[in-house]
């Protein structure tokens, strides 16, 4: 699927922390058009700074890079925001933010 920003996309997707590794699956839907999401990386986070390695992932362009990624939480749920450019900071233009509610 080719992204044009900016977009509406809907669906959903888990994501499960353990021990350095993250993976991730869910299914989007652009217009009529749904995709399956899934894969793996390894992480490290330092204060609200958290970069993932991908080590797999169902388009395999982000295969081998590190996503930099700004984090908050909130009680139960997560909030990821990027892209994040070497600075930290977030490109306004490509910006995407995903929120996770814990599960229970």
């Amino acid at each position: 699927m080719k992204y044009t920003f900016p977009l509406s996309i809907s669906g959903s997707q888990i994501k499960i922390w353990s021990n350095g590794y993250v993976a991730f699956a869910g299914q989007f839907k652009l217009d009529t058009t749904i995709t399956d999401s899934y894969g793996a990386a390894t992480y490290k986070i330092e204060g609200n700074k958290y970069e993932e390695s991908i080590l797999y992932h169902d388009y395999t362009a982000p295969t081998g890079i590190t996503a930099k990624i700004l984090i908050e939480v909130w009680n139960d749920t997560l909030i990821q925001t990027y892209s994040v450019g070497d600075d930290w900071k977030i490109n306004e233009n490509t910006c995407c933010i995903e929120k996770y509610v814990r599960l229970k």
